[in-house]
């Protein structure tokens, strides 16, 4: 796995959409979404050789360019220093919903396996001893289940107070970084 990562080149490319992932040049923003590649990602990102290779990835576009980003270790282990930190979370029936809706075109999974899938990936994110999910403990805590949801994928949350909408979907709970100007993200 080291000589793998250690070959691998990630970046952030700007896109019609918003930001797309590449890796050695190849798209690969769509392909991370499935389910498939979802749970997979549980497995890996528990492995510390992969959570060292990716904090050296996204610290440092965090520190340079800021942006936006989202998982669920964001502000427990990437930026643990982010000024102010949002955890965003809804009802697991709503999440599978949206999780849903986003993929249905893409996968031929029902909305019983979207829901059954994403309790089996948040049971596994919030165990395993490295990163779990959690959120940090001066994070504000977002119950988005009640919030609009835009076609896009993401609650519509007011940026007013200080949180830009989201491409969170089917994925909450999760930490939404917004890094404005670094230093100051807002999780």
């Amino acid at each position: 796995m080291s000589r793998l990562l250690e070959e691998l080149t990630l970046n952030f490319m700007p896109g019609p959409t918003g930001q797309r992932l590449t890796a050695d040049g190849r798209d690969i923003t769509d392909a991370i979404r499935t389910p498939e590649i979802s749970m997979l990602a549980s497995a890996v990102s528990a492995r510390a050789v992969v959570r060292a290779y990716l904090l050296n990835v996204q610290r440092p576009i965090g520190a340079s360019e800021g942006g936006g980003f989202e998982g669920r270790d964001m502000g427990t282990v990437v930026f643990p220093e982010a000024d102010v930190k949002f955890f965003l979370s809804a009802s697991e029936n709503i999440r599978a919903q949206r999780r849903f809706v986003e993929i249905r075109d893409k996968v031929g999974l029902s909305i019983e396996e979207v829901q059954r899938d994403l309790r089996r990936r948040d049971e596994q994110d919030s165990t395993r001893d490295l990163a779990p999910l959690r959120a940090a403990p001066d994070a504000v805590m977002i119950d988005s289940t009640a919030a609009h949801h835009r076609p896009s994928g993401g609650p519509d949350v007011d940026a007013g107070q200080g949180v830009g909408g989201s491409a969170m979907s089917g994925r909450q709970p999760q930490l939404f970084y917004r890094c404005i100007f670094p230093p100051i993200c807002y999780t």
